[in-house]
């Protein structure tokens, strides 16, 4: 009886510490973005950065996995992996801890990649070996398959990302955070060490191949091709989650949900859960047909800005990965060669993260990396049935009723229309690619009307580009525009844009209104624009937190003094470009490129007149510029009768409150323009708020800004952009 329940207690040890291992595996990864994605202008690229980082030390401890018993014996390998937990746990303590982080913004991805291994690169290296680790010690000491484990590990890492959004952001602050994942950690380490004690004492050799013959384990040759092609379908849906992060960052500004950047990363792991699990499932022929046809849809339109692409764009990356995860389930090996299996599926997921957050940004100019990524699925989809029969891809009667279905949508939401008539012409075509991969002699002429709708179709939508690069940051496009004024002539208005977000506008060089105010900034119309016009004479040194285009300048006289924060280097590179805007070369004012908190700490103290906060537009805003300690660091820098000005117009995110309550900590007055402030390109209504205690200059057109007792303060450790959602 005794056996049996220290039989129980070990086998629960097991339970319990895969859980816990997987659980900090992927809880750590939300938490340490939040430590970086501020300091970087919250790009979506940090966040791809560290995935990349955290599937390439996954790969390495699958490795050491791997290889590293078979070198030095599995008795001895044991101690020494005993002896890494430990180090590991105390290392952890020691250097894993809430602090500023400086970033290079000139070379942020190596710089972000030498941080994330300073900082958590040992503990992450020991979790993710030890995920296939205890996985394997399982199948030495019991008779039972370890894959069911699989599930037990995936539900672990899911409740980290989803309660990470839901509870852990909104509750703790990032302090608490580490200080929970750290104790947990300790914990982990324990059980681990428990385990590894028990396994040492129970096996009698150190030698690998004896163990394996004790075990009565028969491993099975591998061949070069299998391995390949587990690599592969494990590169796809990795490469596709990176890439559809990036899609919604720079095409559809998404930011209407919380952390909607793990999103993806949920997605790409319950595709994962679904496919090891046992679970009844639709016949896979049926997830490869609705895969066929989402992707037709995202390599047509993946460059539209539009709620309905985001969706989806969601969907395919579940059935896409699904496919390919189902894939690897029907291949998978004999539990002895399970270190083989999930090494080379870390291969191709270490690939897949490297080419998106690595390769991709420097060798196109657009995110077309997600169409290549979809186009290779079709490809192995080809080559997965090649060799079956002609009708594997027969068209069925489901099909024809989905289509039908979706036409009859369409017709009650836009009648006969522009819209139902292009829908229909696409759906013919869709249906007629279709038609042609039924058979696999035409399958490739599908395959290349497919290509060539997608290069068309998005061709159209940038059919007014005049420029267009990519870096770290964003993707950058220069599109022009036409403007009719209010006496009915037409203009060329040139801007420079980052998705659907407009981030400068400006008249063509050479017409008669080239220096004219556009956009939010226009002096007639706009709240900042009127300002500056108004009390130019009273106005010696401004500056500007976001560059754009410059457009403040245009108000600028020769008295004052303009100097701009802005993190992008690129942005600055395509504002002084005098094929497309001529503001910056003309007025000149001084640019300092880096992080505005790092930067304006460097500024005289009472030194700014006016401070122009401009940073907050779009889907993704930079939150540590809005902390009690930024804005503290803003007024620090404006003279006692100075002022602060925010832009706060967004679409998703009301910054008021956050504002407000930091004014009441600071003791200065906090307003917000009652007046219409429109876009005279656009005509948006544009927000603005103020900061200052010098009375004299507030106009008739300010109204104090609103109190908001239940908001709480935002600060460096604890802030949420889930209580600022509209």
């Amino acid at each position: 009886k005794r056996e049996g329940f220290l039989l129980k207690i070990f086998k629960s040890s097991f339970w319990i510490t895969i859980f816990l291992n997987a659980f900090l595996l992927f809880l750590v990864q939300p938490i340490f973005n939040r430590m970086l994605l501020p300091v970087v202008g919250s790009s979506m690229s940090v966040w791809n950065i560290a995935l990349m980082c955290f599937q390439v030390l996954l790969l390495a401890g699958y490795m050491y996995t791997h290889y590293l018993p078979k070198i030095i014996g599995y008795k001895f390998y044991i101690k020494v992996h005993i002896t890494l937990m430990i180090l590991s746990a105390i290392f952890s303590i020691m250097f894993f801890k809430s602090k500023q982080l400086n970033v290079d913004t000139n070379n942020p991805s190596i710089n972000l990649i030498i941080i994330l291994l300073s900082n958590i690169g040992i503990p992450y290296f020991m979790l993710s070996t030890s995920s296939t680790n205890f996985q394997k010690w399982y199948g030495l000491v019991n008779e039972d398959s370890p894959y069911y484990l699989y599930s037990i590990s995936n539900s672990g890492n899911l409740l980290a990302l989803v309660g990470y959004g839901l509870f852990i952001e909104v509750l703790f602050g990032l302090k608490n955070q580490i200080l929970i994942w750290n104790t947990l950690y300790a914990i982990m380490t324990l059980s681990g060490v428990y385990i590894g004690v028990s396994l040492y004492k129970r096996l009698k050799t150190n030698n690998f191949n004896d163990v394996e013959k004790h075990q009565q384990i028969k491993k099975e040759p591998i061949k070069s091709k299998r391995k390949l092609y587990w690599l592969i379908l494990s590169f796809i849906p990795c490469s596709l989650m990176t890439g559809t992060n990036t899609l919604l960052s720079n095409v559809l500004n998404v930011g209407k949900i919380n952390y909607y950047w793990i999103i993806p990363l949920i997605i790409y792991l319950l595709a994962y859960i679904v496919a090891f699990s046992n679970m009844k499932l639709l016949d896979i022929s049926i997830y490869e047909k609705i895969s066929f046809y989402l992707v037709m849809i995202m390599m047509g339109t993946f460059l539209i800005s539009n709620d309905y692409i985001y969706l989806i764009a969601m969907i395919t990356l579940f059935v896409v990965s699904l496919v390919c995860n189902l894939y690897l389930t029907k291949d998978k090996p004999d539990p002895s060669n399970l270190t083989d299996f999930y090494l080379y599926i870390a291969i191709g997921g270490a690939l897949g993260g490297i080419f998106t957050s690595l390769i991709a940004p420097v060798i196109f100019s657009d995110i077309y990396e997600y169409p290549l990524i979809l186009a290779l699925f079709i490809v192995i989809l080809f080559i997965k049935h090649k060799r079956e029969k002609q009708d594997i891809y027969k068209i069925e009667q489901w099909e024809y009723s989905i289509i039908f279905l979706i036409m009859l949508i369409f017709f009650i939401m836009f009648g006969l229309s522009k819209n139902l008539i292009i829908f229909l012409v696409l759906s013919l075509l869709v249906f007629m690619i279709r038609r042609l991969y039924i058979d696999t002699k035409t399958r490739y002429i599908s395959l290349a009307i497919l290509f060539f709708i997608s290069i068309v179709a998005n061709y159209t939508l940038l059919s007014n580009l005049s420029y267009q690069d990519r870096n770290f940051y964003c993707v950058k496009r220069v599109v022009n525009s036409e403007y009719i004024d209010e006496n009915g002539d037409a203009h060329t208005v040139v801007n420079l844009l980052n998705g659907n977000t407009i981030h400068g506008s400006q008249f063509e060089i050479g017409s008669k209104k080239e220096f004219d105010a556009l956009s939010y900034y226009h002096k007639d119309g706009s709240t900042i624009g009127r300002f500056l016009s108004d009390n130019k004479h009273q106005i010696k040194n401004v500056g500007a937190v976001g560059l754009g285009i410059g457009i403040l300048s245009s108000m600028s006289t020769e008295e004052q003094v303009w100097k701009y924060f802005e993190i992008d280097p690129q942005v600055v590179e395509i504002a002084k470009n005098p094929k497309y805007f001529s503001i910056v070369n003309k007025y000149e004012p001084e640019i300092v490129v880096g992080d505005a908190r790092i930067t304006l700490k460097e500024e005289t103290d009472k030194s700014y007149d006016v401070l122009i906060l401009d940073a907050y537009s779009g889907g993704l805003i930079s939150t540590n510029l809005l902390t009690i300690e930024a804005i503290d660091l803003y007024k620090s820098k404006i003279k006692d009768d100075g002022i602060l000005f925010f832009h706060i117009t967004n679409n998703h995110y009301d910054l008021k409150p956050v504002l407000s309550k930091a004014s009441e900590q600071l003791e200065i007055s906090c307003y917000i323009d009652s007046n219409s402030s429109i876009d005279n390109v656009t005509k948006v209504k544009s927000e603005w708020i103020m900061m200052t205690n010098n009375k004299e200059i507030v106009s008739d057109n300010w109204a104090e800004i609103n109190k908001y007792n239940d908001f709480k303060l935002w600060t460096d450790d604890k802030h949420s952009i889930s209580t600022i959602l509209k």
